[in-house]
């Protein structure tokens, strides 16, 4: 399965959501999305993404594995895995994967933070970019500063 599959298949989930959650009046369209979404959007990235990288690492690494919460701006990145965001439309540098976004559409744009090569962000604003044509990739860190880039991930069946 592809590292862009997954992340796909997460912002299907949250649209997925959307009827029920405007059903009982929870909000999640930003400025106005509070704690109600942000839990349910969380449980559903660490369920749907960062469960799904776990147990698709060898058994000694899916203990330590890390990746930033999901919304969330981190002082430094430096030192955990990260999730990549390439796009035709992004200029050079290294760009990571904040939330999916709404301007016309639910979710039709990724928020992405560019970061230096050691993971130090360029400031807090973001930029978004179409859904359409971006491409995710999982920086997997490995201790010292290594990493690896995976763009697809095995997927074990039980």
């Amino acid at each position: 399965m592809t590292v862009t599959s997954v992340l796909l298949n997460f912002r299907s989930a949250l649209l997925a959501l959307l009827p029920s959650v405007e059903r009982v009046g929870i909000s999640w369209k930003r400025p106005d999305a509070y704690d109600d979404w942000d839990a349910l959007a969380t449980t559903l990235f660490e369920t749907l993404v960062v469960m799904v990288f776990r147990w698709s690492l060898p058994d000694d690494k899916q203990r330590d594995f890390r990746i930033p919460s999901y919304d969330l701006l981190l002082a430094s990145y430096a030192g955990s895995s990260t999730l990549e965001v390439t796009h035709p439309s992004l200029p050079a540098g290294r760009w990571l994967f904040h939330a999916f976004g709404t301007t016309n559409e639910p979710f039709d744009v990724v928020e992405v933070r560019e970061v230096s090569a050691e993971g130090l962000p360029y400031g807090e604003d973001l930029a978004t970019y179409p859904v359409d044509g971006a491409r995710f990739r999982l920086r997997l860190f490995q201790g010292s500063g290594a990493s690896e880039i995976l763009d697809e991930v095995e997927m074990f069946d039980e």
